[in-house]
């Protein structure tokens, strides 16, 4: 099998069809952070060593409009507090209903959501600095 190449266009087109799903329910869609390890895929839900550390919603709609193929958060970002105390380790993008539409890493630099410390605690404001997804150029 061979790797597929996708202009830059097809690829913003995805990125803002991703931010479209993420917008698309009666209410903003949520930003969740979580202890543990990630599961496998979206479509798994989180395991019992997971604890939700925080859950923030987005604002309406979440994304910029994505350039090379990459969306970056829009402006607020999402805030709020931290609903448990752990080290958060990765996130999950739902819409809001619930539905997963992608998972990430956590860190305070050099991953997709960045944040002022991964150390969470119970009820001490949660203060997003930069979240962005892209879509690749290739695939296998």
């Amino acid at each position: 099998m061979s790797h597929l190449y996708f202009s830059v266009q097809a690829r913003n087109d995805a990125a803002d069809r991703v931010t479209a799903r993420i917008d698309s329910g009666a209410s903003a869609g949520r930003l969740k952070v979580y202890s543990g390890s990630r599961p496998a895929t979206p479509d798994d839900p989180p395991g019992l060593g997971n604890v939700l550390l925080a859950d923030l919603p987005f604002a309406r709609p979440p994304f910029l409009a994505a350039v090379g193929g990459t969306a970056a958060g829009k402006t607020p970002l999402p805030s709020g507090v931290g609903l448990a105390i752990g080290i958060g380790s990765w996130f999950r993008v739902t819409d809001s209903a619930g539905a997963a539409v992608f998972d990430g890493a956590v860190g305070t630099t050099g991953t997709a959501l960045i944040v002022n410390t991964v150390q969470f605690v119970t009820g001490v404001p949660v203060q997003v600095t930069a979240l962005s997804f892209s879509v690749p150029m290739t695939c296998p």
